[in-house]
């Protein structure tokens, strides 16, 4: 019998990095509305939120860096890795994700954000956006106008 070669599909893993949120970056009350914004668009039920970044965080392919902390090394480009500290958004209370993520509350905006959020608020951009990279950019270019012409009055 001849050594035969497994049919199939060979995978191909990109080497993918994707940065963590600073907490500078979730000090700023606009980030945290659009992604709030953008959590309440993906659907999901506050109180399986928890569950879903989970989920997501575990099957992330990618690897983590704190943008931070800089190069692993210099000349191959490589990012020392980290994880994303789960411990918030685990500890949280369920009145938290309530008041954060259900349909009554979705149209508040966040005008001062408590120091014990920003954790949270950096676990679940930082996971959100490694799922979409594409908006991470785009968060800041929003429309003011939603896009529309003004009205002839």
């Amino acid at each position: 019998m001849k050594n035969r070669q497994p049919i199939g599909l060979t995978v191909f893993c990109a080497d993918t990095y994707c940065p963590l949120l600073s907490l500078s970056e979730v000090s700023c009350p606009s980030l945290v509305t659009n992604l709030k914004q953008r959590i309440l668009a993906l659907g999901v039920q506050h109180a399986s939120l928890l569950d879903y970044f989970s989920n997501l965080n575990r099957d992330y392919i990618g690897r983590f860096f704190d943008p931070e902390a800089g190069f692993l090394d210099v000349q191959t480009g490589k990012f020392q890795e980290v994880y994303v500290d789960m411990d918030p958004l685990e500890e949280a209370p369920i009145e938290w994700w309530r008041d954060n993520f259900s349909p009554a509350v979705a149209e508040k905006p966040v005008i001062r954000l408590r120091c014990e959020a920003r954790p949270r608020w950096q676990a679940l951009g930082s996971i959100y956006f490694a799922w979409h990279p594409w908006e991470w950019s785009e968060w800041r270019h929003q429309a003011a106008n939603d896009n529309r012409a003004p009205s002839a009055s």
